[in-house]
């Protein structure tokens, strides 16, 4: 289950850091080497190893996704209510009202759930994008079952080595 969590999660990650937090068309601040691991090269990684796996998929699994999601909607929702904070002060709260990301804070509470509703929009259309993803990967190399698998192996341990 993790496996099929972290696959489209991880574009979303991509998506909502490179729109909210370092917008890339308004003239983005390069990053930290840990950052861009964590925004960018862990998905691109991510990314070819669902082309290297063999790991089946359909859109059924992106429940996984959305039960993360919703989970970390309710945590951001009690970090709100039960005025958690962030340790240190921000620019427009006192500390223990200060939201988990300034461009998701509760306190201003139109644009926070214009976010969340466009961030289970983007989640459908990258569940769905990652469906289509799997289904490239599996048309290209179609599976196979384990006795073909064995079949093959068999079949080259019969065959004589060259030079004997």
């Amino acid at each position: 289950a993790l496996w099929y969590l972290i696959q489209p999660t991880s574009l979303i990650v991509v998506i909502l850091y490179w729109t909210l937090i370092n917008p890339i068309f308004d003239d983005p601040f390069l990053p930290e080497l840990s950052s861009l691991w964590a925004h960018l090269f862990n998905w691109l990684c991510l990314l070819a190893s669902l082309f290297a796996s063999r790991i089946p998929w359909s859109f059924k699994n992106s429940i996984w996704g959305l039960v993360f999601l919703l989970a970390y909607l309710v945590w951001t929702l009690i970090h709100f209510f039960a005025r958690i904070g962030r340790g240190g002060s921000c620019e427009l709260y006192p500390d223990p009202e200060c939201p988990i990301y300034d461009e998701f804070d509760w306190n201003m509470p139109g644009i926070t759930t214009l976010i969340v509703l466009a961030t289970l929009v983007i989640y459908a259309v990258v569940a769905g994008l990652y469906t289509g993803l799997f289904r490239c990967r599996d048309s290209c190399s179609p599976a196979m079952t384990v006795s073909e698998v064995s079949g093959k192996e068999a079949e080259t341990k019969d065959e004589p080595e060259n030079g004997a």
